[in-house]
């Protein structure tokens, strides 16, 4: 029944798309639409009595999670959650897979609505290293926001090596202490971004005397290798958090 059903649906679509039959009567379609490494994308319908479920087997969370991208958090987690309900696709949270239910009738227009949810959703990986840093920005904006933190953003100042540097956040001294923040925040934690964080650092400590320096880094990609970079600024006096640590910090001085 499914066999007919995609033979009708390849000529009302004209698509080359290539069918294979499964040992345990599922069927696997290979589409046309490739995905951010260039496969094809996969989907996988199975008939279930009346019904057939259409599933990408958690192909579209392998793929997010493969290139560093958390929907975990509350920015990602509602994008996530618009683009399934503007689709009318279901999320299965323990398996991880996308699917849609349909009968009969329906079969042409779910299966678009879950190939177009998984391209939707895909696009969250195409979003540049800058955009996605941008995000994470985003994401410390609102902590602040949300725990009424006054501050500063996107400042250009200029140090004793004579470059200027884009200070993402500057907390008044009022705020924490007797010193103001000046806050870098680092979402790819790697060699490059290490050093240019103590470059950075160490031309702001002689330079301004009254600040704090302070890197916020995205815990979502710590790992042994981030870990062994993060304990090198340590080794140069950098004083390391998580957003989430610092307004604990916040709260704590403020109670």
């Amino acid at each position: 029944m499914i066999n007919n059903i995609i033979d009708k649906y390849l000529s009302f679509l004209k698509e080359n798309i290539e069918i294979n039959e499964l040992k345990w009567g599922a069927y696997q379609i290979i589409t046309p639409f490739l995905d951010y490494h260039n496969d094809y994308i996969e989907l996988y319908a199975i008939q279930n009595w009346d019904d057939i479920i259409l599933t990408d087997w958690w192909y579209t969370i392998k793929n997010l999670l493969i290139n560093w991208v958390d929907i975990s958090t509350e920015k990602r987690k509602n994008i996530f959650t618009q683009i399934l309900n503007s689709h009318g696709v279901k999320f299965l949270d323990k398996e991880k897979e996308l699917y849609v239910k349909s009968n009969l009738e329906e079969i042409w227009q779910k299966k678009h609505n879950l190939l177009q949810a998984i391209l939707s959703i895909t696009d969250m990986i195409n979003l540049s290293r800058s955009n996605i840093l941008s995000l994470f920005k985003e994401e410390i904006k609102t902590l602040f926001d949300e725990n009424k933190i006054a501050y500063t953003e996107n400042i250009e100042l200029r140090w004793r090596s004579d470059l200027i540097h884009n200070i993402d956040f500057i907390i008044p001294k009022w705020i924490l202490g007797d010193k103001e923040i000046i806050i870098k925040s680092l979402n790819n934690i790697d060699k490059v971004h290490t050093e240019s964080t103590i470059f950075w650092l160490s031309d702001i400590k002689d330079t301004r005397s009254n600040s704090t320096p302070l890197v916020l880094y995205n815990k979502t990609h710590e790992n042994n290798s981030s870990k062994k970079l993060l304990n090198a600024m340590k080794n140069y006096d950098i004083k390391i958090q998580t957003p989430e640590d610092f307004i604990n910090s916040f709260k704590i001085i403020n109670k």
